[in-house]
């Protein structure tokens, strides 16, 4: 039973992380995907490729396991038209951050075909979201989400889902896609589906890279800080009431598309590096180790209780609040910036009952096949003849002899009784008694006439269809030559009988003998041979019965209820070859009697002997044809051609037994062939069933030992465990008097088939399949994948109680750990959380899974759980066992939260390669290239902070490079509007003021707007707002940004009044004129070179330059204000070395002034550049 929840992977990392989930949610035994968890894969690399990154790596199940296309979506494409249509100012909710300019400048062209990744750039990573919900109608992503939470929700009425979200910060498109996947699912959860989402976060750091080629490059750790930084925001960082902008489209406003995130976008998240203290995972590759961990710790998340006890992990964060004393609620402001680590024991119960049926069957056919000898490697080479387990040591071909000389045959199966002909008694005879060196028996078919054939021939039994057939053929078969042509009728003249007998007895034999071939002497056709033929078809017929009913006699058994039915199964094929082989050999050995005797008959001349006696008696006749002997010679002839027909009738019968035999040979050829064909196909080719079934439990044996490369899970592979369960649920009981090979092959039965193939039937067996309840199932030796599986079918009803009756706790309990502390020792020592960390809030919690039903099994439980209490520091509802759905898999999840980001060892060193390593990127031909630290990042207000913090180092505040405080690269989001706060601070617009209240002063930040003109007659009054409320101390500039940036409202108490940025723009610019006019008058140019320049502009030139150079003059005034007044940086002050230190961390208040001291700097730098553009139209080199 696991929760609803929708799991989603971005990127490589979040790829491997579902293939890891989806092969955990397969082992169950029904092998299918839980109904209401669905899986969802976003990544800028086909499927194809990704699957090709595994190839020739360990086969763990997981890199076995395929994402559906329904699970897996390609979000890539070429993105290089959308990037120049960005560059060239299009889509500004997109140029806000993306730096076209730069990559179009930078890149090569294939880069910007997202088709094998995002090139480890975040950017392009993040512009493919935004590049697919461009059309929201058109989006996969808009599609994909809104399909999945639809799906679940179809499965399971629920007002909360849960989401699991997986990716690296290392590369580009997990890293990229991150921070809007997780904003776009309770967005799109919310609005289209009113639900609510609880969002579980699993982001991999790059220590976990460890184990790549080419290991941990710093590029990787100055992605990683840059992703971290900005994460700060949508943990903790950010005042979520005033909503931070997410803008997918340049207009409109709310809904999806176009909002601002005013929650905690993710209720937990936990960071991955691998570098557990106990159990390190960065010596193995992330499919083997973090990739693993993260997808047993989600499984573990999913898993639903049998009773419907509380969900653990949905209770989770308000059970961290109180054990730090704090309220529930807590849990929605608090940064749950955690850590987990997770170890499962396994027992494979698929995998072991797979092999067990694998095992069976193997036995099964070992005992239905009798093998006589197998090669090296325990494929068949060939099967007893004379192993039938119901007449051990009697070879096959000593029953066709029985058979074919027998009087009858039972039917095992139906009781009926068939008479065996006494013709096939007679050939067995012939062929019994025949030796090829010696010619007795063919003398003794030789001296055989006509009649002896005629009454072999004559077929058995008395039904209607025979009775006809035999007095159609008696009339003919006992026709005589004399009754036909008689030797005298009464009134004909000599020459006319003469006449008149030789054409009857051409008509005779030409009707009753055939069509004679001139040139072969060969008689075609005649109602002799027909009425033989009709009786061939009738023994035809016989024969095949007689085949058919003992060919399943010997297959199937007796059927005796007391024979166990590996008895009456065992050794039968073998030995059932050996019985056809044994009918063809008698049909052989009559064949070569009767050819022996055609060639005895051929030495005696028989024929050629009654045809000269014949041709000479007719001579006779036509030279005497009257007279007193006329009548004897007439006589004479006749009687002579009459020896002729019987030696013709001797021919014709022995020809009508020869095709006989010769169709009952094929006939049972054709059956042996069939035979033969499923003697290959159980045992016999290496791509028989048996040596596929003998790889297949190989196959298992090396999957499970592949398996334990993954240090997170102890797969449980025990061959004295796992012999005794095939001892166990195969042996007879009391109650199953049959073992389970009997009731394997009791599943299988043989049956004799004829089938119409074309234009001709053809004769074989079939082997069929019958499970309870169900017909029986023809298997079939063309498609082996389905009979193989249909032959583990009745093998794998035999374990499948195991499912209901074993469990990883009771192996543990009673095999390996007797001790539940030492069981508890090992979970802890391997379950130790995968990040490097420290800090003194850090919560630790615990959270055991495993199926139990019995008293004992709680009390073993009970005591493992105190034991952990002790390791691991967890106490109360943060050290709880589960009793898992899953019978096969305990689980211990072992988490530690509220653990500060700057305490986290991979933040540290991240932050170290950021501000040294930048951003390279490949050109396409063998070199790198650096791109600015903004590509980093995917947020505009990292992306401008960026630019501003680069710039610390070089500017006159001589601050070592590093990251202004997060609350104010929070007010660069809107770049435009920050600077315009700047200007408006340059030039007094916003100021701090004092006001008044009850006695008391109070310091606010205010926006002092002067009064406007309208037009002629209307003015607008000045303004005063409050942007920040008034309060004892010192002023709260960052408050005021806020106001500026987010509140947007006047702060002042009981009004309500939107701060009128054009206005500002306006007062600034007047400010800004009146402010330099005044500086002009007062300006002094000391430096010769430029006066000089002066005297040599044209007047307006001349003018527009000592504007600038005063603006300049004035802005470098207040910024050095700015230096002395609010950082303190007065060499003069005894505070001054303390001032500068404190320079080095970052604080808000004074990460504001430095940020407005830069801005102003920016401004001062545009006027530098127009100023130089003036000093070169004058002549001037500068």
């Amino acid at each position: 039973m696991y929760r609803p929840a929708l799991v989603i992977g971005l990127g490589g990392t979040g790829v491997l992380t579902l293939r890891h989930l989806k092969a955990q949610l397969l082992a169950s035994q029904e092998r299918r995907l839980p109904d209401c968890v669905k899986l969802l894969a976003l990544d800028t690399v086909r499927d194809k490729d990704r699957s090709a990154e595994t190839e020739g790596k360990a086969k763990i199940a997981a890199l076995r396991t395929e994402l559906a296309p329904g699970e897996y979506h390609w979000v890539g494409g070429d993105v290089y038209d959308f990037v120049r249509e960005v560059e060239q100012g299009q889509h500004p909710q997109i140029g806000s951050w993306f730096q076209a300019r730069q990559y179009l400048q930078t890149l090569p062209r294939a880069s910007f075909t997202l088709e094998d990744g995002a090139g480890q750039l975040r950017q392009f990573g993040r512009l493919a979201v935004f590049h697919d919900v461009d059309a929201p109608a058109a989006s996969a992503i808009n599609s994909l989400l809104n399909k999945a939470i639809d799906d679940i929700r179809r499965v399971q009425q629920i007002t909360t889902l849960d989401v699991f979200l997986v990716a690296s910060v290392a590369g580009g498109t997990g890293a990229g896609m991150f921070v809007d996947i997780a904003y776009l699912v309770r967005q799109i959860a919310q609005q289209a589906h009113r639900t609510a989402v609880q969002l579980k976060a699993f982001l991999v750091l790059p220590e976990a890279f460890s184990a790549i080629p080419g290991g941990v490059k710093r590029s990787m750790r100055a992605r990683s800080f840059a992703g971290m930084r900005e994460n700060r925001r949508f943990m903790v960082d950010f005042q979520f009431e005033h909503g931070y902008p997410m803008y997918y489209h340049a207009s409109g406003e709310g809904g999806i598309w176009r909002s601002a995130i005013k929650t905690k976008l993710f209720d937990v998240l936990y960071h991955v590096d691998g570098q557990s203290v106990n159990n390190p995972l960065t010596s193995v590759l992330p499919e083997l180790g973090v990739t693993a961990a993260i997808a047993d710790a989600i499984t573990a998340m999913l898993d639903r209780s049998p009773d419907q006890s509380e969900d653990v992990y949905a209770r989770h964060t308000k059970n961290v609040m109180a054990e730090q004393n704090r309220g529930e609620d807590a849990d929605r402001t608090a940064s749950f910036d955690s850590a987990l680590g997770t170890f499962s024991y396994i027992l494979p119960m698929h995998h072991i009952s797979e092999l067990l049926a694998h095992r069976l069957a193997v036995e099964s056919l070992t005992a239905l096949l009798a093998p006589a000898e197998k090669d090296e490697q325990g494929y068949l080479r060939s099967l007893k003849p004379d192993a039938s387990e119901e007449a051990p040591g009697v070879r096959g071909r000593d029953v066709a002899a029985r058979l074919l000389t027998s009087a009858e045959i039972q039917s095992n199966a139906a009781l009926e009784r068939i008479a065996v002909p006494g013709l096939i008694n007679e050939l067995a005879r012939l062929a019994h008694e025949y030796r090829p060196n010696d010619d007795a028996v063919s003398q003794q078919i030789a001296s055989q006439d006509a009649a002896y054939w005629q009454g072999q021939m004559d077929p058995p039994g008395e039904d209607q269809k025979v009775v006809n057939i035999r007095n159609r053929a008696m009339a003919t078969l006992n026709s005589r030559l004399i009754d036909d042509v008689p030797a005298n009728q009464r009134g004909e003249s000599p020459a006319g009988a003469v006449d008149r007998i030789a054409e009857g007895v051409e008509r005779y034999k030409g009707t009753h003998l055939g069509r004679e071939d001139l040139r072969t002497g060969q008689r075609v056709g005649g109602q002799y041979r027909k009425a033989l033929d009709e009786y061939a078809e009738i023994h035809l017929d016989r024969f095949r019965l007689m085949l058919e009913t003992e060919s399943e006699n010997i297959l199937n058994g007796s059927l005796l209820p007391d024979d166990p039915l590996a008895k009456q199964r065992g050794g039968k094929l073998g030995h059932y070859l050996d019985f056809l082989d044994g009918v063809e050999g008698l049909l052989g050995r009559f064949v070569k009697a009767l050819e022996g005797a055609q060639k005895l008959r051929e030495e005696r001349q028989d024929k050629q002997t009654a045809g000269v006696a014949a041709r000479t008696a007719l001579d006779d006749l036509k030279a005497k044809p009257g007279g007193l002997f006329g009548g004897r010679r007439r006589q004479a002839y006749l009687d002579a051609e009459q020896q002729v027909i019987d030696v013709e009738k001797v021919l014709i019968g022995e020809q009508a037994i020869r095709a006989l035999v010769d169709r009952m040979t094929q006939h049972t050829v054709q059956v042996h062939e069939s035979a033969m064909a499923w003697a290959k196909a159980l045992g016999l080719d290496f791509e028989s069933l048996y040596g596929r079934l003998l790889r297949g439990e190989r196959q298992i044996q090396g999957a499970i030992a592949v398996e334990n490369q993954v240090p997170v899970r102890q797969v449980v592979w025990d061959e004295g465990y796992i012999d005794e369960l095939f001892a166990r649920y195969t042996r007879a009981t009391e109650s199953e008097k049959n073992t389970g090979v009997d009731t394997y092959l009791g599943r299988l039965s043989w049956k004799a088939e004829k089938r119409r193939v074309g234009v001709r039937d053809e004769y074989g067996i079939s082997l069929l399949l019958t499970l309870p309840n169900s017909e029986p199932t023809r298997l079939g030796r063309e498609n082996l994948d389905r009979t193989q599986e249909l032959l583990l079918a009745p093998a794998r009803q035999v374990f499948a109680p195991m499912w209901q009756q074993e469990s990883i706790l009771t192996y543990l309990r009673m095999r390996l750990y007797k001790n539940g502390d030492q069981l508890a020792a090992e979970l802890a020592r391997r379950a130790d959380v995968l990040l490097q960390h420290r800090g003194s809030t850090v919560v630790p919690a615990n959270y055991l899974h495993a199926a139990h039903e019995s008293a004992d099994e709680r009390q073993y439980l009970r005591v493992v759980q105190g034991a952990l209490e002790d390791l691991t520091k967890a106490r109360g509802k943060l050290n709880d066992v589960v009793n898992s759905s899953d019978r096969f898999a305990l689980r211990l999840v072992n988490t530690k939260d509220l653990i500060p980001l700057d305490e986290m060892a991979s933040y540290q060193q991240a932050e170290l390669d950021y501000w040294s390593q930048g951003g390279e990127v490949d050109d396409g031909q063998g070199s790198r290239r650096r791109l600015t630290r903004e590509t980093l990042h995917i947020f505009p207000a990292e992306v401008h902070a960026a630019r501003f913090e680069a710039r610390m180092g070089t500017s006159n505040l001589e601050i070592k490079t590093r990251a202004l405080h997060n609350d104010v690269v929070l007010q660069m989001e809107d770049l435009e509007r920050f600077q315009l706060f700047a200007q408006a601070w340059a030039y007094g617009l916003i100021r701090s003021d004092i006001s008044e209240r009850q006695g008391t002063k109070e310091n606010y930040i205010c926006l002092d707007l002067p009064e406007r003109r309208l037009d002629i007659m209307t003015k607008e009054p000045a303004v005063k707002m409050q942007l920040t409320k008034p309060k004892a101390g010192p002023v709260d500039v960052v408050d005021s940004m806020m106001t500026w940036n987010y509140r947007q409202l006047d702060q002042t108490l009981d009004v309500f009044r939107e701060i009128p940025y054009s206005r500002v723009a306006e007062a600034i610019d007047e400010k800004r004129k009146e402010t330099i006019a005044g500086a002009v008058e007062q300006l002094k140019i000391d430096e010769a070179a430029i006066s000089s320049a002066l005297t040599k502009m044209k007047p307006a030139e001349a003018d527009e330059f000592k504007r600038l150079l005063a603006e300049n003059a004035y802005l470098a005034d207040r910024q050095g204000g700015i230096k002395k007044i609010d950082l303190h940086l007065d060499p003069t002050r005894q505070d001054y070395a303390a001032a500068r230190a404190a320079l080095g961390k970052a604080d808000p208040k004074q990460d504001a002034y430095i940020a407005l001291y830069l801005a102003m700097e920016d401004n001062r730098e545009s006027l530098d550049v127009r100023m130089r553009d003036i000093l070169r139209n004058a002549g001037d080199p500068r």
